[in-house]
């Protein structure tokens, strides 16, 4: 099996490397989207969203473990309380970061579009996260495609879908999902990453490229997944490193 390392990066970093984005929210793999807070809401009702019944804690080393709050902006981007609109949660396995949350990268585009289609909080009295977050390039080529698709049910993720585009074409060249309701022998934490790749006039439509599992290994969390068999060369745009 191979270890790959998901960094989601801006746009422009993605495209000038072969590939190799989505720290997403996972320690090595993913870290993208959360900072900690000690939540103010009773911990019944965390616990009972968050699945767990732990919040906020560390073990015996001192290490975190278990789910932790992070408070998020409008368009999700890790903040303090004060400016929250949203709060979800993170995930720690004895000081291991399993999922957390970072800034969306369509937002560090210069022009972007954003729709959430759940309820609409007031900055400062944050609201669990739930619902669909869509984000849409705003100019170009690409103006109101899709950029980037989060979906999150009782402020846990649920699926990700991440549109790789150039700026002089509309098709997405490289898209980069996750499952998280695909768990590994129904292990919390774990989720099913997937890779395709449409090359226009080339294939009928998007293909796999790469699938596996996020899961906890030996010793530590990372993705455990493999190519697709059979696929031409001209498909080595997968980010397994």
């Amino acid at each position: 099996m191979r270890t790959k390392k998901i960094l989601l990066q801006s746009t422009a970093q993605r495209r000038n490397t072969p590939i190799r984005t989505l720290n997403f929210m996972c320690m090595n793999w993913l870290p993208r989207i959360f900072f900690f807070f000690l939540c103010s809401v009773s911990v019944p009702a965390l616990n009972a969203a968050a699945g767990s019944d732990t919040l906020n804690r560390y073990n015996i080393h001192h290490k975190k473990n278990g789910f932790w709050v992070q408070y998020l902006d409008s368009v999700l981007n890790p903040v303090d309380s004060v400016n929250a609109f949203y709060y979800g949660y993170e995930k720690y396995d004895n000081g291991d970061q399993v999922f957390r949350f970072f800034a969306p990268w369509p937002n560090k585009l210069q022009g972007y579009r954003f729709s959430h289609e759940g309820q609409s909080p007031v900055k400062g009295v944050p609201v669990l996260l739930d619902g669909t977050f869509t984000w849409y390039y705003a100019s170009g080529v690409n103006s109101n495609l899709v950029a980037e698709i989060q979906v999150f049910r009782n402020g846990r993720p649920v699926y990700f879908n991440t549109y790789h585009r150039t700026a002089s074409d509309t098709v997405s060249f490289f898209n980069e999902i996750l499952y998280f309701d695909r768990r590994y022998n129904g292990v919390d934490g774990t989720f099913y990453y997937e890779e395709t790749s449409n090359e226009p006039g080339v294939t009928p439509g998007p293909i796999v490229t790469y699938s596996g599992y996020f899961r906890k290994g030996k010793h530590k969390w990372s993705m455990h997944g493999k190519k697709t068999p059979g696929l031409k060369k001209k498909y080595g745009i997968s980010i397994i490193s």
